[in-house]
């Protein structure tokens, strides 16, 4: 699999910004980007879980999307709610959209809830941790 420069670069510079927060546990790449047996196009989205604290969750899904100004403007989102995460997707003027996945670290101490959840079925790829459950994943 060889990203296009767009991806390669976004998904350094999310994981860059975000690996200095002692809140934020760990961050995933998932889906095409993450699984080397899948080619992502030009219009394949970014697909990112991050894990974060239980207590700073909150306030930090709604200031996540100011983070990403620095990449693009988003003319678009949309959020949703799964059985332990919240998701958000920002779509961009360039046709990029970037998924994730926000969960809390209490999460974590139920693994099999994430082998259902289909999250991880295409794969994934650990881009940072600070948590040893998630470097046994």
């Amino acid at each position: 699999m060889q990203p296009d420069s767009w991806s390669d670069s976004t998904i350094k510079n999310i994981a860059a910004s975000l690996a200095d927060n002692p809140d934020i546990l760990g961050l995933l790449l998932i889906g095409s980007h993450a699984n080397p047996t899948l080619q992502p196009d030009a219009f394949s989205d970014l697909d990112l879980i991050l894990i974060a604290k239980d207590s700073c969750l909150p306030d930090f899904i709604y200031t996540y999307p100011d983070r990403l100004l620095s990449f693009s403007q988003p003319y678009a989102s949309s959020r949703a709610n799964g059985p332990f995460y919240n998701s958000l997707c920002l779509w961009f003027a360039d046709t990029h959209r970037i998924d994730t996945v926000f969960a809390p670290d209490s999460s974590l101490e139920n693994l099999e809830a994430w082998q259902d959840s289909g999250l991880l079925s295409a794969g994934f790829r650990l881009l940072f941790s600070r948590s040893e459950s998630l470097d046994d994943l």
